[in-house]
């Protein structure tokens, strides 16, 4: 069995995964929750404008044909690439980077950004892919864009040191399925629709409901289960 570069390196890869979860108005935990050898544990209170966040990712990431079928008079310059428009997208590309940084600041702060370097440098030195794990909670986190994640002009999704992934956290108990209670000796029921539209290619659909009916009734009776085939033409 062979391997590509990037499947060898994933394999031992340094894990560094992180939760955050709400405590209150803009008040959140961030918690180391899995690091390398080495790597010291870490968690920050940390203070963040999700809001005001999440309004700048709507105005940086609108689609353009959204806008256009709502009315927006950018909208129809933006698909077109007028020069006008294309100084927008260029700052908009660079607010972008600017929230991506903000977002990694936000995340990576005292003993947090510690151990973050730290990790790094161990990576580094071992030559190993370090693979970050976010895991977020609540209905608002989940919907910021942390793959635009900056460290200074460096995107962190997009390298090939570090290999970034995120999840949403489950928040609540999961209820065990119940078992719906078994009647003995109940049949299998089929139902069979069979439609032939008259402006369509003729299919040989009556046949083969037929063969279906022949394998059934060739069946034991006292095979398990009895089987009840009903068949719908034309509906």
């Amino acid at each position: 069995m062979t391997f590509s570069k990037i499947d060898q390196a994933v394999a031992v890869a340094q894990e560094f995964h992180i939760s955050a979860t709400p405590l209150g108005e803009d008040q959140y935990l961030v918690r180391i929750e899995r690091v390398a050898p080495g790597v010291p544990l870490a968690e920050e209170q940390v203070r963040w404008p999700v809001e005001d966040w999440l309004a700048q990712a709507r105005q940086l990431m609108n689609d353009p044909l959204l806008g256009l079928l709502q009315g927006s008079a950018g909208g129809m310059e933006d698909m077109f690439f007028l020069p006008e428009s294309n100084k927008r997208i260029q700052q908009s590309c660079m607010n972008l980077v600017a929230l991506g940084q903000e977002l990694y600041n936000a995340l990576f702060q005292g003993s947090l950004r510690d151990s973050w370097m730290m990790a790094q440098a161990i990576a580094q030195n071992q030559r190993q892919v370090l693979r970050l794990r976010l895991g977020l909670k609540g209905n608002r986190l989940p919907r910021l864009p942390w793959e635009v994640l900056h460290a200074g002009d460096r995107p962190l999704a997009t390298g090939t040191d570090v290999v970034f992934s995120r999840y949403q956290l489950s928040t609540g108990l999961i209820r065990p399925l119940q078992k719906l209670p078994s009647q003995p000796h109940q049949p299998l029921k089929i139902l069979m629709v069979i439609a032939g539209p008259s402006d369509q290619e003729s299919l040989e659909l009556a046949q083969e409901a037929s063969h279906l009916q022949d394998e059934l009734r060739s069946r034991s009776p006292q095979e398990p289960p009895a089987i009840q085939l009903t068949i719908l033409e034309q509906p």
